[in-house]
C-alpha cells in the first residue's frame, strides 16, 4: 500500500456561521448608532432584526435547518458583536461631543422639566446636565453601560435565536420509510 491509494479528498464544507454574524451584527450595529432609531433597542427590535438576518442567511446558504440551541448561540453572539461595536462608538462620540441622540435627549428632558416643573426644574435640569457635560464619562459610568449593552444585546439575541430557528428552516423535511409489507 502506498501513500498515491490515500489521496487527500476535500472534505465537505462545514457551515461557517461567521459570515452570517458579521452582517446580521452590521445591522445591529448600524441601526444601534443612527439617533432615535436606537431607542428601538430598548425594545430589543434592533437586537430581533439582526438575529433574524444571521440566521436567514446562515440557514439559507446551507440550506439546513438549525436546532434552537445552535439558533440562541448564533443569535447572541451575533446581538453581542454589533451591540459592543455601536457602544464602543458611541461612547467615542460622546467623548468627542458628537451623540446627536444625547443631545435629543437632553433637550427633551429640559422641555419635560419646563412642562411639569416650571422655569425653575428646567434651570436646575440644564445646571445639572451642564455639570455632567464637565466632568464627563466616568469609567463607572462606561462599565456599568457595557454590563446593561451586554444584558439587553444577550436577551435579544436569546429570544430571536429561538424564533429564528424555528421560523427559517430550510432542509428538506426527511420522508418517513414506507411500511413494511
Amino acid at each position: 500500500m502506498t501513500d498515491q491509494n490515500y489521496l487527500p479528498t476535500d472534505p465537505v464544507e462545514k457551515p461557517d456561521d461567521f459570515q452570517a454574524m458579521l452582517i446580521g451584527g452590521g445591522l445591529v450595529f448600524i441601526l444601534s448608532i443612527i439617533p432615535l432609531v436606537n431607542f428601538l433597542g430598548c425594545c430589543l427590535v434592533i437586537q430581533i432584526l439582526g438575529s433574524f438576518l444571521a440566521i436567514h442567511i446562515y440557514t439559507n446558504k446551507y440550506n439546513l435547518t438549525i436546532s434552537p440551541g445552535k439558533g440562541i448561540v448564533l443569535g447572541i453572539l451575533t446581538c453581542l458583536l454589533g451591540g459592543t461595536a455601536a457602544f464602543v462608538l458611541t461612547m467615542i462620540l460622546q467623548k468627542l461631543g458628537l451623540d446627536f441622540s444625547q443631545q435629543f435627549m437632553q433637550e427633551q428632558m429640559i422641555k419635560m422639566a419646563e412642562n411639569f416643573g416650571g422655569p425653575e426644574a428646567a434651570q436646575q435640569v440644564r445646571e445639572e446636565i451642564e455639570r455632567q457635560n464637565i466632568e464627563g464619562v466616568g469609567i463607572v459610568q462606561v462599565v456599568i453601560g457595557l454590563v446593561i449593552s451586554v444584558i439587553f444585546n444577550s436577551i435579544g439575541g436569546l429570544v430571536a435565536g429561538a424564533i429564528g430557528a424555528a421560523i427559517f428552516k430550510r432542509a428538506p423535511e426527511a420522508v418517513p420509510p414506507a411500511p413494511a409489507e
